[in-house]
């Protein structure tokens, strides 16, 4: 991937991690449809926000060296970032739920 940005998620199968590159991009942005305004309405939504000055989150902005995948099988279902202090978060998928773990270096 070319992009500085990338977003990991749960992938369409819920045991896989899913992976694109640039910006968050709201599923739920305006206008919604008459179905979507229902959802939200009874759900709520997601809402990005910018970490990259918040301790931990800022030492690894710019700074990842690696990325390492985790396989169950053949199946991609985590990936670990590791930084050049060696500060690591492991962005892990399972039964459609996304688990992000820092571990600072």
């Amino acid at each position: 991937m070319t992009s500085r940005v990338v977003v990991l998620g749960v992938g369409a199968d819920g045991e896989q991690v899913g992976c694109h590159a640039g910006p968050w991009q709201d599923p739920f942005d305006v206008p919604l449809s008459e179905a979507n305004a229902d959802f939200v309405r009874r759900s709520g939504k997601w809402v990005a926000f910018d970490l990259t000055e918040v301790p931990p989150y800022a030492q690894l902005v710019g700074r990842i060296t690696s990325v390492q995948p985790m396989k169950r099988g053949e199946k991609v279902f985590g990936v670990t970032l590791i930084n050049d202090v060696g500060a690591k978060v492991e962005v892990t998928c399972d039964a459609d739920e996304t688990w992000v773990r820092f571990s600072p270096g």
